[in-house]
């Protein structure tokens, strides 16, 4: 990972500079990362006793800007100490004003989970070596079949798609009732996912879990696929206030619509998160693109369906576009995303072309997925590929879109062995890949 070192010349002006207390309160959440620094000149090493006290890279950079500082690690679960141990942070009455000024709904940041809801995701998550990961096939217990159900979502999200491109939000507290009478059937569909999750990926019961905020839910509608990125807060990140800061969702789903043929490429998971330096990885999960199968993971992780990974590179034909319904677990909603509205949720509701109707009374059922395991011990290097990053980093945006921008991440790469792809026609279209010595993913 490529970190930012402290007096870049791209540094901003101290008025823009953001201390992360504004946001966190003195709140071991565990959702917002950030680098966090020891400013011995402040903490001398040999003072004892007391816990290890840090500043965020905003603080670091002006407050102890002559200071002696040393970065630590990215992580989750930090906050801010240097309006404690300094004579005064320099840069939290204007980060609290900023907040205020523009509206930023401070409480989710500062949400403190119930004792039995552990801050790590490691936790959380049920453990699955090397990393969370979970496949099924969606099933329905209606007269409907799953075919016709998958029919009728991916017309709702080509329609969804000509009218926008935003995610969309579903609060735990939802008016079910309502959502079952007069909302769409990606809404069900988003919801039966949080549900089933909630309930089942996550350790502890329902009552416990309520505090879990929501699911963010979006479609894409692309002829190829989706070059690597995070799954992440975009405004937070979008925020040139607040620097490095990041949230991320708890889990990430793929849930896919259409087989788009041999011209889809796979979604591919690596054990890797944000706040890692770049290394070695020894493992990948890749997932073919096959309808009703949904894919889990852990949401912190590197994931993309790069176009390069195609079983076939020829152009894909009019009716090889790779429809996927995406849906992120989040403990702490992200800012700035709403419900759909409703006169949008109405056509995608009525404006029915193929002559199905998601019923109101629709249960999915859930069968675990195959997921086997292959071991590339050898390969060529003529095989190796190069694995982009997305360039905004958003799981929507337009490809090309955002080429320019200066805070992309365009020339990052992952270079792999070019992984044997599963295709419809295997048994097993989910595989966990293990990388030999010399053939590990870098």
């Amino acid at each position: 990972m490529i970190k930012k070192e402290l007096n870049d010349s791209d540094e901003e002006d101290e008025g823009e500079k953001f201390c992360s207390f504004a946001l966190t309160g003195a709140h071991e959440n565990g959702w917002l990362h950030q680098p966090i620094y020891l400013c011995r000149t402040c903490c001398p090493s040999d003072q004892g006793g007391g816990p290890l006290q840090c500043v965020c890279e905003s603080c670091a950079e002006t407050c102890h800007a002559d200071h002696d500082v040393e970065y630590l690690a990215t992580v989750p679960g930090a906050y801010c100490d240097c309006s404690s141990i300094h004579h005064g942070c320099q840069i939290l009455s204007a980060s609290n004003a900023f907040c205020i000024e523009e509206k930023i709904d401070t409480s989710s940041f500062q949400h403190k989970p119930d004792a039995a809801i552990q801050a790590n995701t490691n936790v959380l998550l049920p453990p699955m070596e090397p990393f969370f990961h979970a496949a099924y096939h969606l099933r329905t217990t209606s007269a409907d079949s799953m075919e016709d159900c998958c029919e009728e979502w991916a017309r709702q999200a080509y329609l969804l798609a000509s009218h926008t491109k935003n995610t969309h939000w579903i609060s735990h507290d939802v008016n079910t009732e309502e959502l079952r009478q007069s909302r769409s059937g990606l809404e069900q569909l988003a919801w039966s996912i949080f549900q089933y999750h909630k309930k089942v990926t996550l350790k502890g019961d329902d009552e416990k879990l309520l505090q879990l905020a929501g699911v963010e839910w979006w479609v894409q509608t692309k002829p190829t696929g989706v070059d690597l990125h995070f799954d992440k807060d975009e405004e937070l990140a979008a925020l040139q206030q607040f620097g490095a800061l990041a949230a991320f969702p708890l889990v990430s789903t793929v849930t896919y619509l259409t087989s788009s043929g041999n011209s889809a490429a796979p979604t591919i998971v690596f054990p890797y998160t944000y706040n890692q330096d770049f290394s070695k990885m020894e493992n990948a999960l890749v997932s073919c693109v096959e309808p009703s199968k949904h894919l889990a993971f852990d949401g912190t992780l590197l994931h993309g369906a790069p176009p390069c990974l195609r079983p076939t590179q020829s152009s894909p034909g009019l009716n090889d576009t790779r429809v996927t319904f995406l849906a992120n677990i989040w403990v702490t909603r992200p800012m700035g995303i709403c419900e759909l509205p409703k006169e949008i949720s109405q056509t995608l509701r009525t404006g029915t072309s193929t002559g199905t109707t998601i019923p109101k009374s629709l249960t999915l059922s859930w069968a675990d997925a195959v997921i086997s395991r292959e071991n590339v011990l050898t390969g060529a290097d003529d095989n190796r590929v190069d694995l982009p990053f997305l360039s905004k980093g958003a799981t929507w945006i337009e490809e090309n879109e955002g080429d320019d921008d200066e805070d992309s991440d365009v020339g990052l790469v992952v270079n792999m062995l070019r992984p044997p792809i599963p295709t419809n026609a295997d048994e097993n279209s989910t595989v966990l890949l293990q990388f030999g010595p010399g053939t590990e993913a870098e």
